[in-house]
């Protein structure tokens, strides 16, 4: 997998989420929410610069399905991921970005999923650390409303999530912990979430 400085590749995925109507405040945030959680980890997880943007579009699209259908929109959104135009992608990166969107909802990442079941075992473990952390990530933003502002992760076995925003603390931490699973799988802890409420100031 490759970095690449240019602009074209964020301009082609944005332009796929615009294409299919998404909900681009959220994706923006879960995406902003992803990345600092990949980027704390970052001891823990192991993953390079590469993994990090695909990461960070991934999460740009993880919703898009829900043109075609909220139902299932999983899997409507690891379609349209793998049957878009995406040319500045190489195809082990499409791959990757369908299984963030296959995956990213619920459920064990499945071997009968053919872009994830022909992966190696590096592959794989590779995808299902991102997935873990784009699921967290999506769950930290469940209201769409972008009320996290912040947030500092403390590994370990018992790790902690501290989170500062505007929102309901008790229904930030409850909507995260909802998909926490698999990022305890992964890193091999208990995971708490401390959600401390800091009032917005108003402009002008």
């Amino acid at each position: 997998m490759r970095v690449s400085s240019d602009t074209a590749r964020r301009t082609a995925v944005l332009d796929v989420g615009r294409r299919w109507g998404w909900h681009e405040a959220h994706a923006r945030q879960v995406s902003r929410l992803a990345v600092g959680l990949f980027d704390q980890a970052q001891p823990q997880h192991g993953l390079n610069d590469a993994d990090r943007e695909l990461l960070e579009f991934g999460a740009l699209l993880h919703d898009v399905g829900e043109h075609v259908s909220v139902d299932a929109h999983h899997k409507h959104t690891a379609y349209l991921i793998e049957h878009s135009n995406l040319p500045d992608f190489s195809p082990d990166e499409i791959s990757v970005l369908a299984c963030l969107g296959r995956f990213h909802f619920r459920g064990d990442l499945k071997s009968s999923y053919q872009p994830y079941g022909v992966m190696d075992r590096a592959g794989r473990d590779r995808v299902t650390a991102l997935v873990a952390m784009l699921r967290l990530a999506d769950g930290l933003d469940h209201t769409r409303r972008g009320v996290v502002d912040a947030m500092t992760f403390d590994a370990g076995r018992d790790a902690r999530l501290v989170v500062v925003g505007d929102g309901d603390p008790d229904l930030v931490a409850s909507c995260a912990m909802r998909k926490a699973q698999l990022f305890e799988d992964v890193f091999d802890c208990r995971l708490e979430i401390d959600v401390s409420r800091q009032e917005r100031l108003a402009v002008g």
